[in-house]
């Protein structure tokens, strides 16, 4: 791909250059400049677009969703579900227990399309579903291969799937990564992973990163405490989990203690204001990650795919909860 941008504006979230021409070569930026500046010779080397003034920026990266959550739009629900347990039993299970890899490669093809026309080029998946073998790599295929975008996937291991197939499916595809996808060690949520699924999980992890739900709703930490006696984050901590690049995601009702884990491990937390409020399970309290200078990135939870939205609900949200 040789081609030059003409007559943009340019921001890298650190330079604006207004009035400017960008030249990409082999698939790469390889210069930046202001008009007054470019050299015909230039445009006679390569495909000329003109952008007649509009913004060339960096691609968005969604940090945590789900990409086929894409079926669930225009579902028509029986059930009204009454909590957090029951909006998973009703809905979400009863969605992922259907998919066939048929139905995962088309998922990733209209949520990725979706996602290009948002303005986000890389997305991390945290899949699910009853056909566990091969979904990682159908995934790639339609999300990388057809549509070029980047991602980072992983089967969330869970109690409700087989369990060895939950393993073998993280660490086949984790050994595959090229330049376009890599893969993290999926985990659902603690209140679906029993003592003896960590601990398997831990024996073959080594240092690879982890991506789990954390906290999501109170549920959570509530069976964590009654069953082990301790929150989700020292049971993470436990079982030795808790690797440095991982993904954490909401956090939503973590401590101080358990922020103070995070900290220390090098993980990130994964905030998704716009499905915390539409599960109705509270907001992240981003002042308090900073407060353990733990470092978050943000999410759509795979309520659609525009980033952008979720941005907005972040800043808006946290002006309502801290002031």
């Amino acid at each position: 791909m040789e081609m030059i941008l003409l007559n943009c504006t340019v921001y890298d979230y650190e330079n604006f250059i207004d009035k400017a021409y960008l030249v990409i070569e082999s698939g790469k930026i390889s210069q930046v400049g202001r008009m007054e500046d470019l050299r015909d010779s230039l445009k006679d080397k390569h495909d000329v677009i003109d952008m007649k003034n509009r913004f060339v920026m960096p691609g968005f990266v969604n940090c945590h969703t789900h990409v086929y959550s894409t079926f669930a739009r225009g579902i028509p629900l029986k059930v009204a579900p009454e909590d957090f347990r029951d909006i998973l039993e009703k809905v979400w299970w009863k969605l992922d227990s259907a998919l066939d890899l048929e139905a995962v490669y088309y998922s990733g093809l209209v949520a990725g399309i979706e996602c290009i026309k948002n303005g986000v080029t890389t997305l991390f998946d945290h899949h699910a579903g009853t056909a566990i073998s091969g979904s990682l790599e159908t995934l790639r295929k339609s999300l990388c291969d057809v549509l070029g975008l980047r991602a980072v996937l992983c089967f969330e291991t869970s109690d409700r799937f087989d369990v060895s197939a939950c393993l073998d499916e993280n660490l086949s595809f984790m050994s595959r990564r090229n330049a376009k996808s890599l893969g993290l060690f999926g985990l659902h949520a603690s209140f679906t992973l029993s003592e003896n699924t960590l601990s398997r999980v831990s024996e073959v992890l080594e240092d690879r990163p982890i991506h789990i739900h954390v906290a999501e709703a109170p549920v959570d930490e509530k069976a964590s405490v009654e069953k082990y006696g301790m929150r989700v984050l020292e049971r993470l901590k436990k079982h030795n989990l808790l690797n440095e690049n991982s993904i954490l995601a909401h956090c939503v009702h973590i401590d101080e203690l358990e922020a103070d884990i995070i900290s220390e491990s090098g993980a990130f937390v994964a905030v998704n204001p716009t499905s915390n409020m539409n599960n109705g399970v509270g907001l992240p309290n981003t002042k308090l990650l900073r407060r353990h200078s733990v470092s978050f990135v943000v999410g759509t939870d795979g309520l659609g795919f525009n980033l952008t939205r979720d941005l907005l609900n972040l800043f808006f949200t946290q002006r309502l909860l801290l002031g």
